[in-house]
């Protein structure tokens, strides 16, 4: 990982970790030197600053000119001052093996130059943010096998006025029981909430594509609330995504739903 500072910027390496007590390095590429220095240690102007892999100590600050090169996994890196002139180095998938921090404090800029801008994040949640179709941005959701998901979500209402049983919820005001939601793009859906006003408990609330394709059948037992937080159902563009109400068990009446969908890439 490269920085070019510019005059006035400082960069701070902390925590720096090591196997044999090697201080941090200073390399001056007009010279061909090499210089050991205690840390911390103010850098003026150099052309090249390179930091030795196996170097132990509390850190070195670099002001003016240089480059900072950090190239062993689980080092602290802290940017402070004025903005970056420029961001060089490995490509992402070099990034990758890097497992320290990099904080940047300030107004400083992070350009990355390829023909695909890209920034990836890998940790607990792998998350891949970048250009997407509509002009979304996307993550890979690890809660539902990395699928590529939206940011954003949309929620969609169904409802019922009246008697409720054996039919499909309106979406809006449309009269036609067998209308439904469009999907205008390919989504995941990714929660659920059903309830209804009167009637009896136990009746199953089903996600329907197309009139003819059963995704999910939830019970709900009573008329408060019911919450489904953790679906993964793959819709596509130009399904009819429906609710439909079972005629199974007592009536219910002035039932609702709302259905939520991640767009997925």
């Amino acid at each position: 990982m490269v920085f070019r500072a510019v005059e006035g910027q400082v960069v701070s390496l902390g925590s720096v970790s090591g196997t044999d007590g090697t201080p941090i390095g200073l390399y001056e590429p007009t010279h061909a030197q090499r210089v050991f220095l205690e840390n911390p240690f103010l850098v003026p102007n150099f052309e090249q600053t390179v930091i030795n892999s196996t170097a132990s100590g509390s850190g070195v600050q670099v002001v003016g000119g240089g480059i900072v090169n950090v190239s062993t996994a689980g080092q602290t890196i802290t940017v402070s001052g004025p903005a970056f002139e420029e961001v060089e180095g490995p490509d992402v998938d070099s990034l990758n093996t890097l497992t320290g921090t990099l904080t940047l404090q300030g107004q400083n800029t992070v350009s990355i130059s390829t023909a695909d801008p890209n920034i990836t994040i890998s940790g607990a949640g792998i998350a891949s943010l970048g250009p997407g179709p509509d002009g979304l941005v996307f993550i890979n959701d690890p809660t539902r096998g990395n699928k590529r998901l939206s940011i954003d979500r949309q929620v969609v209402l169904y409802s019922e006025d009246g008697n409720s049983d054996g039919t499909y919820l309106r979406p809006g005001n449309v009269i036609n029981n067998f209308a439904g939601w469009i999907i205008p793009r390919d989504g995941t859906i990714t929660a659920a909430t059903y309830g209804y006003i009167t009637g009896a408990a136990n009746k199953d609330f089903i996600i329907r594509i197309n009139n003819s394709t059963d995704l999910n059948t939830t019970n709900v037992l009573s008329a408060t609330a019911t919450v489904d937080s953790g679906l993964n159902i793959d819709v596509s563009e130009g399904d009819v995504l429906q609710v439909f109400i079972s005629a199974t068990g007592a009536g219910i009446a002035d039932a609702f739903a709302t259905i939520e969908i991640a767009w997925r890439t």
